[in-house]
C-alpha cells in the first residue's frame, strides 16, 4: 500500500510546484526577486501545512498493512471482464444477428468469448468467420482458419482432437509452410503415442525461419515433454 502513497506524495508535490509557477508567472512576486510577506506566508502553507495535513489524515486512517498493491488497480482485470461481456451482447452479437455475415462482428465475437474463457464459443465464431471468409476468398482465411484450430485445442483443454487436425490440415492446403499449423500436426502425434515421428518434424520446423520467431518457444516446450515421454517409454515399447 505504500506504494500508492508515494505516487500520492509526488502527485502533491509536482501541484504544489505548479501553483508556485502560475503565481510567480503572473507576477507575484517582486521585480527584485525577494518574496512580499503574502508570498512568503502562502509558500510556507503550500509547503509545510498541506504536506503535514496530509498526514494528519493518514496517521487515523491509513492502513500500512494492507497489500502492496493499491486497491485503486486491483479490480481493474475484472472490469475488463465485465466490459468484454457487456461488448459481447452489445454491439457485436446486435450485429451479427442484423448481419449473419459480418466477418468483422463475428471475428470480434470469437475474441472476446476467448478473452472470457468461452473456449466453445469462441470456436462456433471462428468457424463461421472462416466459411464466409471461403465465400468471399478472403485473404486473411489462412490465419482465421489457424485461430479456429487454436481454439479448437483450447476448447479440448489441449488435446489436438480430430476436428483440430482437420483444420490444420486444410490451413496446410492454403499454406504448406504454416508452422502454427505443423506444430499442432506434430503434437498430434505425440499425443497419440508417436513422439518420436513428433520431435523429428519439430526439429525440421525449429531448423527454419528465425530463431526469434515467437512460436519457437512452445515448440521447444512441446519438444522436451515429448523426449520425456520417450525415456519414460519401456525399451521397444511404443504406445499406439
Amino acid at each position: 500500500m505504500w506504494h500508492f502513497y508515494i505516487v500520492a506524495s509526488a502527485l502533491t508535490a509536482g501541484v504544489v510546484i505548479k501553483i508556485m509557477m502560475t503565481l510567480a508567472n503572473r507576477g507575484r512576486f517582486t521585480h527584485g526577486g525577494t518574496p512580499a510577506a503574502i508570498d512568503k506566508n502562502l509558500s510556507f502553507a503550500l509547503a509545510v501545512i498541506l504536506p503535514l495535513g496530509a498526514l494528519a489524515i493518514y496517521l487515523p486512517l491509513g492502513r500500512p498493512d494492507l497489500p502492496s498493491e493499491p486497491a485503486i488497480f486491483s479490480n481493474i482485470e475484472e472490469t475488463m471482464l465485465r466490459q468484454q461481456a457487456l461488448m459481447k451482447e452489445r454491439p457485436f452479437q446486435i450485429l451479427v444477428e442484423q448481419n449473419p455475415d459480418d466477418i468483422a462482428a463475428l471475428l470480434q465475437l470469437a475474441t472476446i468469448n476467448f478473452r472470457t474463457g468461452d473456449f466453445r464459443e469462441s470456436v462456433k465464431f471462428y468457424k463461421r468467420a472462416v466459411v464466409q471468409a471461403q465465400k468471399t476468398n478472403d485473404a486473411l482465411l489462412r490465419i482465421y482458419a489457424v485461430s479456429l484450430g487454436e481454439m479448437q485445442v483450447l476448447a479440448a483443454n489441449g488435446v489436438v482432437g480430430d476436428d483440430a487436425v482437420g483444420t490444420f490440415e486444410y490451413v496446410l492446403t492454403l499454406y504448406t509452410g504454416s508452422p502454427i499449423a505443423r506444430h499442432y500436426l506434430a503434437l498430434a502425434k505425440a499425443q497419440r503415442g508417436h513422439p518420436e515421428e513428433a520431435v523429428a518434424e519439430w526439429e525440421a520446423l525449429l531448423a527454419e525461419g528465425s530463431p526469434r520467431a515467437y512460436w519457437k518457444a512452445q515448440v521447444r516446450d512441446a519438444m522436451a515433454k515429448a523426449r520425456r515421454q520417450i525415456k519414460a517409454a519401456p525399451t521397444g515399447k511404443q504406445e499406439d
